[in-house]
């Protein structure tokens, strides 16, 4: 099981750090998985909007950027990759932070050494971790 890195802690509390109203953008392609976040984020007064894939998470990021407060994004997209939707983000909304949410360590793994600015968590660890990340908790 991979550990959640001290860095994750002491840097990305993001919705506690993001001073911008907004919903958080949570891009999966499972709709179970959006349905709990959902319930989940709700529970502690934070408003969701899902993306089930890329074209989704873009058209979102194009026109309401500005009212994101951060993305959480799964990797695995069905036939698409989670990864695109970060390249787009550090492309055309470089300040928008975001997290990556996978059950795929090898890709997680592997995203943390491509983009920097990557926080992954991992779908087998408590989702209190995701939440404590984006300082919901």
């Amino acid at each position: 099981m991979c550990k959640v890195t001290d860095r994750f802690f002491n840097e990305v509390n993001l919705l506690r750090q993001e001073t911008r109203d907004g919903y958080i953008l949570f891009v999966d392609d499972d709709k179970g998985t959006q349905a709990m976040f959902k319930r989940i984020a709700g529970q502690y007064g934070y408003e969701t909007k899902g993306a089930s894939n890329v074209s989704e998470a873009r058209n979102l990021i194009v026109n309401d950027v500005k009212n994101i407060r951060c993305a959480v994004i799964d990797l695995h997209l069905g036939n698409e990759s989670g990864e695109d939707v970060i390249r787009f983000i550090e492309g055309e909304a470089g300040e928008l932070p975001y997290v990556v949410y996978t059950g795929d360590a090898v890709a997680g793994s592997d995203i943390s050494k491509k983009h920097r600015r990557a926080i992954v968590i991992y779908k087998t660890e408590e989702i209190d971790n995701l939440l404590q990340a984006l300082g919901i908790i």
